[in-house]
């Protein structure tokens, strides 16, 4: 596979690269959000899978998936972040789809175990189904709702990953 990783820190970026690397796929690494969008706009072969940090300097993970999933309605993106349902909320509110997460800290050995399941996206269209019918334009989701929705999407993801 190929793909964009992008991570303020660069010890953990550097050990995403090198872990994904060491499976066989191809990194492009961005140290902000901003420079995560333009290696996006940049690269003249699509990427399989963008990771995110939630957090980073300039863009946050959210504003930076919105965008990409404004030019690329099919693109797979990754959330990394310490706290789930805050996010979650945050991809309903702003995105008007739940997107996949993984909770840090974790083990590179889940973040490989997540992109290498290539299950997870149809179970995830099937979500984001849900979420279309059950919150319209103009509506915040509820505390209620956001829970419901985290625990369909970590009974779609492996133990260990979120």
């Amino acid at each position: 596979m190929k793909i964009l990783v992008a991570e303020d820190d660069i010890d953990i970026a550097n050990l995403h690269k090198l872990i994904l690397e060491s499976r066989g796929h191809a990194v492009v690494l961005a140290l902000d959000g901003q420079k995560c969008l333009d290696s996006y706009r940049q690269t003249k072969d699509p990427f399989d899978a963008v990771v995110l940090d939630y957090k980073m300097p300039k863009l946050n993970g959210i504003q930076v998936a919105k965008e990409i999933i404004r030019l690329n309605l099919e693109q797979r993106v990754l959330l990394a972040t310490a706290v789930l349902k805050e996010t979650l909320a945050d991809s309903i509110r702003d995105i008007r789809r739940i997107i996949e997460m993984i909770q840090k800290p974790f083990e590179p050995e889940s973040l490989v175990q997540l992109l290498e399941d290539k299950s997870i996206l149809a179970k995830l269209q099937k979500l984001n189904a849900s979420v279309k019918d059950t919150i319209n334009d103009s509506q915040i989701p509820s505390d209620n709702v956001v829970e419901k929705l985290l625990r369909q999407l970590k009974n779609i993801q492996k133990p260990g990953t979120i």
